[in-house]
């Protein structure tokens, strides 16, 4: 008959890193199942475009990168430092490459909302680049001296650490960029709504905060905002893992404010009750419509044919006599 210290060697002790691991990956893959319908009419019925693409990678690299932290906090035991190391780069990698995907679409969200404008684009993407290089620097100078802890056999899990304190120093340029586009966002929804939101008489500001998927900008300064703090405050896991939280709100918040666009776009313009952004792409398409039949009735009637010596000018509504 198994001792007691046998059955517990086996069964392992559950840690609130392993519990932690296992509740983002349910939600994560929760949020998927009740956003598949809309994947398939949105993405996978539509033709390749950048979202479509990005929408992929968010999808996969995501589903990829919380499937091995699960393996690493559940499931594997005793790997040795080396494995370690290397397990812990290709996480950090795998989060940088996550964290830059939806920083991307958070980026396109508020290019839309701005009306294209350059200036909002290239200015958001020089502070991107800038929020990536600051939090590349302090990972690069203190995730090196994070110490390798041999744990019992039977604790679950693997690859715990003591690390700096100042290593959740690296999480600030990103929470200080996604406050950032956060703001800008909750700036123009705020004064669309104060200008037009009257017109609805339903609608309320939250109403239109949730339409318009801002609430996925502040669930990711909040998940960003509590990394720091838990950097912060444990210098062994489970601190570090609470990036775990990141990883599933990225792929959560980044996915649907893409399907949150591609619903808006392909929306009729017959629809009363659009969002700002639904509206936003409706007008460029009309103007786009609009220009180019009017650059077509000017070239049109800019001919001037043997017959006649005047030329209709539809942009000042004026007609010009040419003298023979």
């Amino acid at each position: 008959m198994a001792s007691t210290s046998q059955v517990v060697h086996g069964a392992g002790t559950p840690t609130p890193t392993g519990y932690l691991q296992v509740a983002c990956t349910a939600w994560f893959l929760y949020d998927w199942a009740l956003t598949i319908e809309d994947e398939i009419d949105y993405i996978w019925r539509r033709r390749w475009t950048f979202t479509k693409v990005l929408y992929i990678l968010i999808r996969l690299t995501t589903l990829v990168l919380l499937g091995a932290e699960t393996a690493q906090y559940v499931f594997l035991e005793n790997l040795s430092k080396s494995q370690c190391d290397i397990f812990s780069w290709a996480l950090a990698i795998a989060t940088a490459v996550v964290i830059v995907e939806v920083d991307i679409v958070l980026q396109l969200r508020v290019y839309v909302m701005y009306q294209r404008s350059r200036r909002i684009l290239w200015t958001n993407a020089a502070l991107c680049v800038l929020n990536v290089a600051c939090a590349a620097i302090i990972l690069v100078f203190f995730f090196s001296e994070t110490q390798f802890v041999a744990v019992p056999p039977w604790i679950q899990g693997s690859c715990y650490d003591v690390r700096s304190e100042a290593l959740g120093a690296v999480w600030v340029a990103p929470l200080c960029y996604e406050l950032y586009l956060t703001l800008l966002t909750v700036h123009k929804l705020v004064r669309d709504y104060r200008l037009f939101g009257r017109m609805e008489e339903q609608s309320s500001l939250l109403s239109v905060l949730v339409r318009d998927s801002v609430v996925y900008f502040i669930l990711l300064v909040v998940v960003v905002a509590l990394n720091v703090v838990f950097w912060a405050g444990t210098r062994i896991t489970p601190g570090d893992s609470a990036v775990n939280l990141i990883h599933s709100a990225g792929g959560i918040g980044g996915t649907r404010i893409i399907l949150s666009m591609r619903e808006a776009a392909l929306r009729p313009i017959s629809v009363i009750n659009d969002t700002a952004l639904s509206t936003t792409f409706e007008m460029h398409a009309m103007k786009r419509a609009s220009r180019r039949s009017r650059d077509q009735r000017t070239t049109e009637d800019n001919a001037i044919s043997p017959r006649s010596n005047t030329v209709v000018d539809h942009e000042n509504d004026e007609v010009v006599i040419i003298a023979p």
